[in-house]
């Protein structure tokens, strides 16, 4: 008889969650024992069918062999059957958690409900219980209205739900699918529209009933499944291991990147998370990093038309075994990025602090940014989990640094402490004070004149409307169109010829470019390099815009130069 065959359900999950992330031979054959006599469980609450869930999750992501692998993936298709066995009021708290037979809602973005609807129309629908204030709904269907609808709309006769049951027609498989394909069919203003329908905050749901993007079973199709001896932790020099470069990176072909795009907007919709570059991915930008082990890294940039500014915007999503484990996103500002990571709760004491610092190398490898900036809801201001997690010390321990001297000391003293008395831990108001500030880690070669104050893009962000309010025109493109022309005479640049999504770009950065003086004597060099680094903000990959940046400092110490003549109000001449 095996241990695991004397314990209690509860003494058996209790068990599995102490040793799935040990690795030795006892170890395994000890999991393996577990899995088969948890094989018939019929959990009753809630609570324990999550820890057997997420268990599972973490062995079919950081399986010991191949019999652990499989057994977990059998085990997790059978989790929908225990979960609709659940009394209703259990099965209920599953919202908005993602396994498989739970419900999600949300808010989603356009973007992503422009996904749901081409992806799984069938599974995501209107939150009608959940739209309390139909008035916005009301207010969107007004703009997507024939004209000869527009009568027996404003009549009263018919309530919204009604309404849209009414028009709906055989094409479209909910009533969410309706009003997406109403708004995307306008043509070049389904942007505006999508715009409203974020800002009206549409409820959704979404039902994960034998749904393969459910958190049980989504992954990257036909992964291949490396098997782990242990956990791997993090360089004795984080700083120099960044810096080295990271040489498996390459750029997927479309139909892979489509693929990828729908796991990580899976992982996070189904989970009511969101990050903006994913949710307007670009499906011509998506870096894949193969970081050993079975880990890998899938970057993903931003389609043309939403990109920022002057920064750069990625997404990433951290995989296991085609797993989603983690997912995060990047933000670059010429030589510098700032950026964070999030791991999912069942992946979680696993080998996270590697994998940041094998993030931050393909990061410095793929753009070549040489500071790395944390903000501080990331390790604990106003992030009351990260608080309880001493988040603070997983970036310490990767080489990150705060920014205020006095936070620096405070956090070198306790770090004194923590390695004098491993069991000492810091205290709660003191992990709040080493929150009160941005953490750094700076590779060798940043210069003090490449850092760009993040409080610097508002300031001069205002500084490119007052341009572009100053123009005669009753119309702000008009405006940036008399602006960028005036830029591209300053620049001897000739657009005719350019791709659609450059003159775009170079329209929409031209406002901030124009407030660079004398800007037709620069250098005959240095001004096509700046029409180039313009041009690439609207490249297939923005990649090429973040490079091209390391080769104009120029344009960027212009940049600070305005920025740090102090912000600007509407009593600014």
């Amino acid at each position: 008889m095996t241990r695991a065959s004397r314990l209690s359900i509860a003494s058996m999950l209790a068990e599995l969650r102490l040793i799935r992330h040990l690795y030795a031979p006892e170890c395994a054959a000890e999991k393996l024992a577990l899995l088969h006599a948890l094989a018939d469980i019929r959990p009753t609450r809630l609570h324990q069918l999550v820890q057997w869930h997420e268990d599972l999750l973490f062995l079919r992501a950081f399986p010991d062999d191949g019999s652990i692998h499989e057994e977990a993936g059998a085990h997790l298709r059978k989790v929908e059957r225990m979960f609709r066995r659940l009394p209703a009021a259990e099965r209920a708290a599953a919202d908005d958690s993602g396994i498989a037979g739970s419900t999600s809602r949300h808010a989603f973005a356009w973007p992503v409900a422009r996904w749901l609807v081409e992806v799984y129309p069938r599974e995501a629908e209107l939150d009608w219980p959940g739209i309390t204030d139909l008035e916005p709904l009301s207010a969107l269907i007004r703009v997507v209205l024939q004209r000869a609808e527009e009568d027996a709309f404003e009549s009263g006769e018919w309530t919204i739900r009604q309404w849209i049951d009414l028009v709906r027609g055989p094409l479209a498989a909910s009533d969410l699918g309706w009003l997406v394909s109403r708004g995307s069919a306008r043509g070049r203003a389904a942007q505006t529209f999508g715009g409203m329908y974020e800002a009206a905050a549409v409820q959704v749901r979404w039902s994960l009933a034998g749904s393969a993007a459910s958190v049980t079973h989504n992954a990257v199709p036909s992964a291949p499944v490396h098997f782990r001896h242990g956990m791997r932790h993090v360089a004795a020099s984080p700083v120099r291991h960044v810096g080295t470069p990271l040489t498996t990176l390459v750029l997927l072909d479309p139909t892979r990147s489509r693929e990828m795009i729908d796991v990580a907007r899976a992982a996070l919709a189904t989970r009511c998370r969101e990050v903006s570059a994913i949710s307007s991915a670009n499906p011509g930008e998506v870096w894949l990093a193969d970081l050993g082990e079975g880990t890998s890294l899938a970057v993903i940039g931003t389609s043309p038309a939403t990109r920022l500014s002057i920064e750069a915007n990625y997404g990433y999503l951290l995989l296991s075994n085609g797993v989603p484990i983690g997912y995060g996103g990047v933000t670059t500002l010429f030589r510098q990025a700032n950026t964070g990571i999030n791991i999912f709760e069942p992946f979680r004491h696993g080998e996270a602090a590697f994998a940041w610092t094998q993030i931050l190398r393909a990061f410095h490898s793929l753009f070549g940014v040489k500071r790395f900036v944390v903000n501080a809801y990331q390790f604990g201001e106003a992030n009351d989990e990260a608080i309880s997690s001493g988040a603070f010390w997983f970036y310490y321990r990767a080489g990150f640094r705060p920014v205020n001297p006095a936070v620096r000391r405070l956090a070198a003293t306790e770090a004194k402490h923590r390695t004098a008395n491993p069991r000492y831990r810091s205290l709660p108001a003191t992990l709040l004070r080493l929150a009160s500030g941005d953490m750094h880690l700076t590779l060798p070669g940043f210069k003090r004149s490449d850092f760009f104050e993040e409080s610097w893009l508002p300031v001069v962000a205002a500084r490119a409307a007052r341009r572009i309010a100053a123009e005669p025109t009753r119309s702000s493109d008009a405006a940036c169109g008399r602006i960028a022309r005036r830029v591209a005479l300053a620049l001897g640049a000739q657009s005719a010829s350019w791709p659609v999504h450059e003159r775009a770009a170079f329209v929409r950065m031209a406002p901030l470019v124009a407030q660079i003086p004398a800007l037709h004597r620069w250098p005959a060099r240095e001004r096509r390099v700046l029409i180039s680094l313009l041009r690439a903000k609207g490249a297939p990959q923005e990649r090429e815009f973040v490079r091209l940046s390391h080769a104009h400092p120029r344009f960027y110490r212009e940049l600070i130069a305005l920025a740090r003549r102090g912000r600007i109000d509407s009593s600014t001449p």
